[in-house]
């Protein structure tokens, strides 16, 4: 068996597959003799029979490894710290762009835990950690970059950045979400590289499983 969210048809549609294929992706990684490997494409698949002949590489996932790779617990937002702090916040940068407001909070809690004072090693902001270069490509002004720092600091403001940041990708990637939020990580000018694929990055394709399970747990989400 394996995975490499393949999407079309309406958009109902495409989210019935996506929950299933999420659902199916956390169901094959939890099993203790799970593989891994990344075809000459990019298409990262994973299995837990006989790994297929063309496979190079194979990375076994036991429960070793599981710990360290793979998200263990999805507790409801409400039970993150900092969520009631944000919640109002990302209801409203989700309904200004017409976005799922369980994919916007997955994003703010894989990106900040919803800490709107984070800041990465990368340089990204706030709640939904915008890069300054990514928020002067949105319109943002600021007389000096420390002003534009501050700025994004601001969780309002950071939030409707990030969901409008996501919505484009969204967009731009046909509503399959895998990408999108795949993008959102490494940035859309990698998956267009990898074919429009998830990029074979070990943080991306982490990323992208915990924002997707975060998202098929918060489902529904009000």
């Amino acid at each position: 068996m394996f995975v490499n969210f393949p999407f079309s048809g309406s958009p109902h549609e495409r989210r019935r597959l996506l929950l299933a294929s999420v659902a199916g992706f956390m169901s094959i990684a939890a099993r203790a003799h799970t593989w891994k490997v990344v075809d000459p494409v990019g298409t990262v698949h994973l299995g837990n029979q006989q790994a297929p002949e063309w496979a190079d590489g194979v990375t076994w996932l036991g429960p070793e490894a599981r710990e360290k790779r793979l998200p263990q617990q999805l507790p409801p937002p409400q039970k993150l710290p900092g969520y009631y702090a944000v919640r109002d916040i990302l209801r409203a940068a989700a309904a200004m762009v017409a976005l799922d407001l369980a994919l916007l909070a997955a994003v703010a809690a894989t990106e900040s835990a919803f800490n709107p004072m984070a800041v990465s090693r990368k340089g990204a902001i706030g709640l939904m950690q915008i890069m300054p270069s990514t928020a002067i490509r949105y319109g943002v002004v600021a007389s000096t970059a420390q002003g534009l720092r501050e700025r994004l600091f601001d969780p309002v403001l950071n939030a409707q950045l990030g969901a409008r940041v996501l919505s484009d990708l969204v967009r731009r990637f046909g509503d399959r979400l895998e990408l999108a939020v795949a993008a959102y990580n490494a940035g859309e000018g990698a998956v267009e590289r990898y074919g429009r694929r998830i990029p074979p990055y070990t943080e991306t394709e982490q990323y992208v499983l915990k924002v997707l399970s975060l998202y098929i747990r918060w489902h529904g989400l009000a």
